[in-house]
């Protein structure tokens, strides 16, 4: 089983973590974390670079923690300021079976109310 899990670090989309690490542990499945980050200014002081960076500081926290837990993980990672759309791509792309979200996220925006990520064709979780 695959698992799809938006992360950005705040306490709505650890609680996503939490949920997934729990699946992931009980079906043995492949946990991918999903950065998504926005900068419009982004390619005016870095680009690709600086993005990845950011998205390193704001996953590498949780890494040991996945590792200690012996959970199969990737990092990913997306620059793209349509976050509930984002989400459904890389679900697609990565052919997960489960998106597991929190409603509140990523600066505090509303990402679980967004219609793209409630019609993906992949089963959701949202908390």
């Amino acid at each position: 089983m695959k698992i799809l899990v938006p992360y950005d670090g705040t306490e709505e989309t650890e609680a996503a973590l939490d949920n997934s690490i729990d699946i992931a542990q009980e079906r043995g499945g492949l946990l991918k974390v999903l950065h998504v980050y926005w900068d419009p200014k982004g390619r005016e002081y870095g680009g690709t670079e600086v993005r990845d960076r950011y998205s390193l500081q704001v996953l590498s926290p949780i890494k040991p923690r996945l590792e200690r837990l012996n959970i199969p993980t990737e990092m990913l990672s997306r620059h793209d300021p349509h976050v509930s759309e984002t989400i459904s791509r890389t679900a697609e792309e990565e052919d997960v079976d489960l998106i597991v979200v929190s409603r509140q996220g990523f600066g505090g925006s509303s990402i679980g109310n967004e219609p793209s990520i409630i019609q993906s064709e992949r089963a959701v979780l949202l908390l």
